[in-house]
């Protein structure tokens, strides 16, 4: 009976089959699409375009392109002075267009009747050029922005008004986007067999990735032959940014346990993280 009660309390103590595989979550910058280069300050010099809507569109462009630890962004009219790159808003242009459909509403009765309802759709495109340090043209980019107003009955300025602002500032964003960096979060689930993982994952736990690097290497350097240990050294190497390190212990760790499928999706999924 007792052996019964021992395998039982064994049984409730252990964790689920499913429960979930302790996580190594760190972010990773994607280089913006427009790359500026090693630029830390930029200056936004002119805007030639004749649209009502330049200054919203520098000063929403200017709001989001400016994050902490990045490339700061200046404009030049405003706050003088040399540059790393100049930008220029070469065209800034925002149209819209009246649209209407229809719906159905309930009347005082209760009963329902079809009703017509209006509004604005707004399209905004931008070409902003970059220039050196001496002005002398280096490259071209582009963004565009869509808004939309409210539904209603009947249109007036109002609604107008609101899309093509709406639609100026997605623009702005579009090409604060194009020129900045982009944070990704990434989770690896880690392989808890390892050995001495608790003593590492520790580390994990409050962020202190160089520590449980440090702690598995030692327990690789008498376990280098242990696949678990590569492949958490791998998550852990990339969360560091060591990219190469990285890809070596998550070759070992595919090489050392061909059958081990995670090991094998961790690897193209690194690849991919890669590009």
């Amino acid at each position: 009976m007792r052996a019964i009660v021992a395998v039982l309390l064994h049984l409730l103590l252990m964790p689920p089959a499913w429960a979930a595989a302790p996580r190594l979550v760190f972010d990773r910058l994607l280089p913006p699409a427009h790359d500026l280069g090693k630029a830390t300050d930029v200056a936004l010099v002119a805007a030639e375009s004749a649209d009502p809507h330049v200054e919203p569109f520098i000063d929403h462009f200017l709001e989001h392109a400016n994050r902490p630890g990045g490339t700061h962004f200046r404009d030049a009219r405003t706050t003088p002075g040399p540059a790393e790159l100049h930008l220029v808003l070469k065209m800034l242009q925002c149209d819209a267009a009246d649209r209407e459909g229809e719906g159905s509403v309930r009347d005082a009765d209760g009963n329902r009747v079809k009703h017509r309802y209006f509004w604005v759709d707004a399209v905004c495109a931008a070409r902003i050029d970059v220039l050196s340090r001496y002005m002398k043209p280096l490259s071209t980019f582009y963004a565009k922005g869509e808004g939309r107003s409210s539904r209603v009955e009947a249109l007036d300025g109002d609604q107008r008004a609101d899309a093509l602002m709406d639609a100026a500032r997605a623009a702005a964003s579009d090409a604060a986007g194009r020129v900045t960096p982009r944070r990704v979060r990434e989770s690896i689930a880690l392989d808890d067999t390892a050995p001495v993982f608790e003593d590492g994952a520790s580390f994990i736990a409050a962020q202190d990735f160089g520590s449980a690097r440090k702690i598995w290497e030692e327990a690789l350097k008498k376990t280098p032959s242990s696949a678990p240990l590569h492949f958490n050294l791998g998550a852990v190497c990339e969360a560091l940014g060591d990219r190469q390190a990285a890809r070596l212990h998550y070759l070992a760790a595919r090489e050392l346990a061909p059958r081990e499928t995670r090991y094998e999706d961790e690897m193209k999924l690194f690849a991919r993280r890669a590009n």
